[in-house]
């Protein structure tokens, strides 16, 4: 079977998420893009997302919209904008 990318538009949210070792991380962006097929994630918004989690084998660590995740997920982040790869 194919892989076939899939394409969504956001809207404005805001929240808190909570990672495997209980440390939070604010989660604040705009509407935005993303494309994601299974080894690839585009996303293209405006985000202030900051603080450091842990989940599903991936450690992420943000301040304003711009950081990095490594692991499973790995990926670059600037103001929200973001691409990344899954390895598994």
């Amino acid at each position: 079977m194919a892989d076939v990318p899939v394409v969504k538009t956001h809207e404005a949210k805001l929240g808190v998420e909570i990672g495997d070792n209980g440390t939070p991380m604010l989660r604040a962006c705009t509407e935005g893009v993303s494309f994601e097929n299974s080894h690839m994630k585009a996303k293209f918004q405006l985000a202030a997302d900051t603080g450091a989690t842990m989940k599903d084998g991936t450690v992420e660590g943000k301040v304003l919209g711009c950081g990095v995740s490594l692991g499973r997920k790995t990926s670059v982040s600037v103001f929200g904008t973001e691409i990344g790869f899954s390895f598994w």
